[in-house]
């Protein structure tokens, strides 16, 4: 058996545009090809960025057998976590097998502060029953069209022996079926209604207010030469199942839909419920060494079977021998040493010219003046007095203080501040006994005692006045200062 290459990509059916919630592992390990795949797309309004993601299986890792990478343009920004990977090996094994890449979309966030960096990535994956097909594609020319909101399909229970065959063991898979305008008479009625079938058999219709809904779009695709291809679902068991389709209507389809190139999926290796699917092996390669390799050994098995080596380049004109001489260089001379000039001799001392006498002066007059006699200081110098001390400044000693002012006695107190303290004590304790006779149960005697408080305290401070006047005596003034 010839062994499958990674060649071209395949969107899965399962995925969701519009919400990624499908958490990876590993992120904080490839944060170089995260913040490259940030940095190289526009932002949402999220701060984040909204691309399709490579999910490639690696048989060859040596840490699990079962993992699968998450890439962006060939390098990896995340792992399948353990607990998911076995879930989604079958889904993403049978693509790689039929020779392409499984993609989904994604979602990716970076944030960088200072030294730190950090990074984060999200798929849109739904369920993985539902995201290959388990049929092939029609065989006639079809366009696809886009998935929408699920439909019920009416009157597959007519037709079990055909979808029991297409019942998987999970009890749930994606399938493709195609539209068709019928029309059907009854001798009570005739309605033309959009009719569903899998691999070219009825396998049940549309209502017939669903069916409006399709059948301009049918017929739009009939007029092309093509059929209307769209995704299905179907729910069973060994003794029933339903089909639903997701589908856009007619109404919601675009310019480029109805009258663009016809989508078309290819088709993949068949459905396989042990998962034994031939995957090459790509753990710490990119994705475009995966497919360099695969162009190559594609290659080199086509010259095997018709003789032709792909690889050896015979048109190539023969490249020219060009003929090298090696040279010796010679050796490198040693540098001279920078030659400074000699010092210059010192100058002579030039002499001073003797000046002459000046003319018809008196010899005398020039000769040397004879010395001053010395002057004996008549009393030492005396240091200034420091400011503030109380007294201007002097270069002499102090004067001596007169006697008068040595002992001056001072006037004496009136005692008006002392007359004024006796008369608020006992002011005081007229206030206080007053008080206490009140609290005793006597109104009366404590308002008498606050009035003849008051003549007492003034007859008191009168008493003190006159009596605690003293005399006082300044100090004498120390000497020397």
């Amino acid at each position: 058996m010839a062994r499958a290459h990674v060649i071209q990509t395949y969107v899965l059916w399962s995925v969701n545009r519009n919400w990624q919630n499908f958490e990876i592992v590993g992120e904080s390990n490839y944060l170089p090809a995260i913040r490259r795949a940030w940095n190289r797309n526009a932002k949402t309004e999220y701060n984040d960025v909204r691309v399709d993601l490579e999910l490639v299986p690696e048989p060859d890792n040596p840490y699990d057998d079962w993992a699968i990478s998450v890439r962006y343009q060939g390098h990896v920004v995340g792992y399948f976590s353990r607990e998911t990977n076995r879930d989604w090996w079958p889904v993403i094994a049978r693509v790689a097998g039929s020779g392409m890449t499984a993609v989904a979309p994604g979602r990716i966030w970076y944030q960088k502060s200072g030294r730190f960096e950090n990074g984060s990535v999200q798929l849109g994956l739904g369920e993985p029953d539902m995201s290959l097909p388990l049929n092939d594609p029609p065989s006639r020319p079809h366009n696809l069209l886009p998935a929408g909101a699920v439909i019920q399909v009416t009157k597959e229970a007519d037709h079990f022996d055909i979808l029991a065959d297409h019942v998987p063991p999970s009890g749930t898979g994606a399938l493709y079926l195609t539209l068709h305008k019928e029309e059907i008479v009854t001798s009570r009625s005739r309605r033309v209604v959009a009719e569903v079938r899998l691999d070219g058999e009825r396998v049940g219709e549309l209502t017939k207010a669903t069916s409006e809904k399709f059948l301009p779009a049918v017929e739009h695709n009939n007029d092309r030469g093509l059929v209307t291809a769209v995704r299905g679902a179907i729910k069973g068991s060994g003794i029933a199942a339903e089909l639903t389709i997701r589908a856009a209507k007619a109404h919601e389809l675009d310019d480029a839909t109805l009258d663009g190139p016809a989508v078309r999926l290819p088709a993949l290796a068949p459905f396989d419920p042990d998962a034994q699917y031939v995957v090459p092996d790509a753990f710490g390669q990119t994705t475009t060494a995966v497919r360099a390799r695969a162009i190559r050994e594609a290659k080199q098995a086509a010259s095997r079977v018709t003789g032709i080596d792909h690889g050896a380049a015979t048109d190539m004109p023969p490249t020219p021998q060009v003929q090298i001489r090696r040279t010796t260089a010679a050796p490198p001379q040693p540098r001279k040493p920078l030659s400074r000039p000699a010092p210059s001799p010192p100058a002579k001392p030039v002499a001073k010219p003797e000046l002459a006498p000046w003319p018809n002066a008196d010899p005398a007059q020039h000769a040397s003046p004879a010395p001053m006699p010395s002057i004996a200081p008549t009393q030492p110098a005396q240091q200034p007095q420091p400011l503030g001390s109380g007294r201007p400044y002097s270069w002499g000693p102090p004067a001596p203080v007169p006697e008068a002012i040595k002992a001056k006695p001072a006037k004496p107190k009136t005692g008006t501040s002392r007359a004024i303290g006796f008369a608020v004590v006992a002011l005081a304790a007229a206030f206080v006994l007053g008080a206490l006779i009140s609290g005793l149960g006597s109104p009366e005697g404590g308002a008498v005692t606050w009035l003849l408080g008051v003549p007492a305290a003034i007859g008191v401070g009168i008493w003190a006045k006159r009596n605690g006047a003293t005399p006082r005596e300044t100090p004498e003034a120390p000497q020397g200062r």
